[in-house]
């Protein structure tokens, strides 16, 4: 397939949109339902074995979300998938003392740490994991103005201006990847009929032409899920890699309160970008057992601080070390 490479050259970043090469095309998570152990007492959803469980956010019943501009929240979607992949593919960022950190990984860090800005999980994962997942909106705590409409898109553009301050964007370059997420493409054309001018500068910036862009046909009928599942393509592997760390780095470490609600907070991410049907919409935490429970609707799914490892617990007591799901 013939392809194209933008090299789009800002003050510190250069990048790369390549049809086949480094892009977040690199994982496809399975839709199926895995681990649905349990249900939660309806009458007692505070407290489960007799333990105390601090829920991270109110609960609500689900319940329909009133429509929306669905064409104007997917492309606000798009362009949070740009400031996405580009953090995805910026392998050099410096924090501190330390140096080849990953973009992403370091943004989704920083927002599961926050338990300011992102104390409600749901906020979270409807950026990081399921932005299609539009009724997550009954799990949140709102207590302002702003319609559905208007807070679906401000959470997609939280999101990219996220980045664009981690990574230190100028506003020029912050327009031109909201431009080139903004890609309209006709259902009858075909990205390889574009025709760009090697002498064309956006934002100051040469655009050279090495290849024509492929073959590939690209339509505006492009579902949410999709375009949700090509963020869950970067999402996926970026919290996994987080996840090794947290484990390698503290394998001989009993985690205290903020490290085990850390986890709990990536292993709700997880769950969501591996089964995106029965994404989790609450986590609530048993600090003194060191357990997570990840809710969808109902369903629980359980996961403890065992002999040096974090493992979930499934039927009859039965545990799978988190390591292995990571494979």
């Amino acid at each position: 397939m013939k392809s194209i490479i933008f090299l789009i050259s800002f003050s510190n970043f250069i990048v790369s949109f390549v049809d086949g090469g480094n892009s977040c095309k690199c994982y496809q998570a399975p839709t199926t339902v895995e681990g649905s152990e349990g249900v939660v007492d309806e009458g007692d959803n505070n407290r489960l074995g007799g333990a105390e469980i601090v829920e991270t956010e109110t609960f609500f019943v689900p319940q329909n979300v009133p429509n929306y501009d669905q064409e104007d929240y997917r492309k606000e979607v798009s362009i949070a998938n740009a400031f996405i992949e580009l953090a995805y593919n910026k392998n050099d960022l410096i924090v501190g003392d330390n140096s080849g950190i990953n973009g992403l990984e370091h943004v989704i860090e920083i927002m599961v740490d926050d338990i300011i800005h992102y104390d409600e999980f749901g906020i979270m994962n409807l950026m990081i994991a399921v932005p299609d997942k539009t009724d997550i909106l009954t799990h949140i705590h709102y207590s302002g103005h702003d319609d559905n409409k208007t807070r679906l898109k401000n959470y997609q553009k939280d999101m990219g201006l996220k980045i664009s301050t981690v990574l230190g964007l100028s506003d020029t370059e912050i327009e031109e990847i909201r431009r080139l997420g903004d890609f309209k493409i006709d259902e009858t054309e075909r990205l390889g009929d574009l025709e760009i001018d090697e002498t064309e500068r956006l934002g100051g910036s040469e655009i050279v032409e090495t290849e024509r862009l492929g073959d590939t046909e690209i339509d505006e009928t492009e579902n949410i899920e999709t375009i949700a599942q090509t963020r869950r393509d970067c999402t996926g592997p970026a919290i996994k890699n987080i996840i090794r760390r947290v484990l390698d780095e503290h394998a001989q470490v009993v985690p205290d309160d903020p490290a085990v609600e850390r986890m709990c907070r990536l292993m709700g991410l997880f769950r969501s970008t591996q089964f995106p049907s029965s994404f989790t919409t609450m986590v609530k935490i048993d600090f003194s057992k060191r357990t997570c429970i990840l809710l969808h609707e109902l369903n629980m799914i359980k996961y403890t601080y065992n002999a040096g490892t974090w493992v979930q617990v499934k039927r009859n007591n039965v545990l799978q070390a988190l390591v292995e799901q990571l494979e």
